[in-house]
């Protein structure tokens, strides 16, 4: 998971670009009228063609709104009581249902995201954990704030940066913070769990791998005895990683720290993902 920096100023801009006159139609629009799926596009060039949620990349341009949804981060509608995450099984609260949903927020730009099928309908659906009570009348971000909303949002000046919460052990994300510590640990933890980052999504893990794989052999090469032409398409390769507009660029962006700071950590780390890579003959 990585944050897609803009402001609020320059996301109306550019959507007032891709469809003049949506800002207008959407602050007069009912919360049935479905307008967000016209703007689609300019979530999906924002985020590179990448999931908000998972970093998987999927297609872009035309045909790849398709295959994309519009997250609402706040559910337009009902919203129902997480299962995951009870109090019981974390130990905090994550708010109680309600039938008619962030009704205020259907048509706020703020409130949207391109994400993949499985984050969104799959699993995102119409829950959104809090701590706090519920916000549902006002579109007034300092007060929806309030709510101490659980699910990390890494979208905008006005949502999450992940790097502070979550952070890669080899394929795997985990907490930054320690058990127990508090916010930061919570947040972290529901939104992994939430949208199964670390487990229950094999795709995700065999993308990972891959990373991590390729990245070492390409830094092996950078101290190896070969051409410098070819130590210089290492060099690239790396870069490309570790660019945001590449899937699953957060857990590239880690193994490559981690590979300076602690090599025999990274080499555990990658002797990890080789092995998983051979149980399932990728």
């Amino acid at each position: 998971m990585i944050h897609y920096a803009i402001t609020h100023d320059d996301l109306r801009t550019q959507i007032e670009a891709e469809k003049p006159g949506w800002l207008a139609r959407a602050a007069a629009a009912e919360p049935a009228d479905a307008l967000w799926g016209e703007i689609k596009a300019v979530f999906l060039r924002l985020q590179n063609d990448k999931c908000l949620y998972c970093e998987l990349k999927l297609e872009g341009g035309p045909l790849g709104k398709r295959i994309w949804d519009v997250e609402h981060y706040r559910p337009k509608g009902r919203v129902r009581a997480w299962p995951l995450g009870a109090k019981a099984d974390y130990g905090i609260v994550c708010g109680d249902a309600f039938d008619d949903g962030y009704a205020l927020l259907a048509h706020e730009e703020r409130n949207y995201a391109a994400t993949c099928k499985v984050c969104n309908s799959g699993l995102k659906s119409d829950y959104f954990p809090v701590r706090q009570a519920r916000r549902f009348n006002t579109n007034d971000y300092d007060e929806l704030a309030l709510e101490e909303a659980h699910l990390l949002f890494p979208l905008g000046a006005w949502g999450d940066s992940p790097d502070g919460y979550i952070v890669f052990q080899g394929m795997i994300p985990v907490p930054v913070a320690a058990p127990g510590s508090g916010r930061a640990y919570e947040r972290a933890k529901v939104t992994i769990d939430f949208f199964k980052l670390a487990a229950g999504r094999e795709i995700l893990r065999r993308e990972r791998a891959k990373v991590i794989t390729d990245l070492y052999d390409e830094l092996l090469l950078l101290d190896s005895a070969v051409e410098e032409a070819r130590k210089e398409r290492a060099r690239e390769r790396i870069a490309e990683a570790c660019d945001p507009a590449t899937a699953h660029s957060a857990c590239a962006m880690d193994f490559l720290r981690v590979c300076g700071e602690d090599p025999a950590l990274a080499k555990q780390y990658f002797e990890l993902a080789w092995e998983y890579r051979r149980s399932r003959n990728i």
